[in-house]
């Protein structure tokens, strides 16, 4: 099998390192970086959803379309999250991560138990990444965004 049809049959996620900048508007760029994230998704389908811990409450919903060598996650969907005194009203961008073939590494699915084979490497491909976030303001509405976003992790399979 190929490194696609790995990550299209997987049904765990380890993101070992989720980074970006966010620039919103009136305030200097802010990092976001988070670690070892476990993510389980659905065997057959590359839909993620990905909690963005620097901003609680903040979940991307990802659709994913193979794109050769990369998968690009597609993010558009309204939500109602408050940071730092203002909500977040709707996230729209994209996740572009390079995938490839990696010799398997034992690992268990999220929270433990069952065995995994992690066989899929994800790569960052950070200038291919970036997201916009409404923010709703009293005159119409301002948005903040996150680019330089880069994804470590891999996938595993039963």
């Amino acid at each position: 099998m190929s490194a696609n049809d790995d990550l299209l049959a997987s049904d765990t996620v380890m993101i070992s390192s989720f980074s970006g900048m966010l620039h919103a508007p009136a305030s200097d760029p802010a990092p976001l970086s988070q670690s070892n994230l476990c993510i389980t998704k659905k065997a057959g389908s590359l839909h993620l959803d990905i909690p963005v811990t620097a901003v609680p409450g903040l979940v991307l919903h990802a659709e994913g379309a193979f794109d050769g060598a990369a998968v690009v996650f597609n993010i558009d969907h309204d939500l109602k999250v408050s940071f730092q005194g203002h909500e977040i009203s709707h996230v729209k961008g994209s996740i572009r991560m390079g995938i490839a073939a990696q010799a398997a590494k034992p690992g268990t699915v999220c929270g433990g138990g069952a065995a995994r084979r992690f066989t899929v490497a994800l790569t960052p491909v950070p200038a291919a990444s970036s997201l916009k976030l409404k923010v709703p303001i009293f005159i119409g509405s301002v948005t903040a965004t996150v680019d330089n976003i880069a994804v470590t992790g891999s996938a595993g399979i039963a």
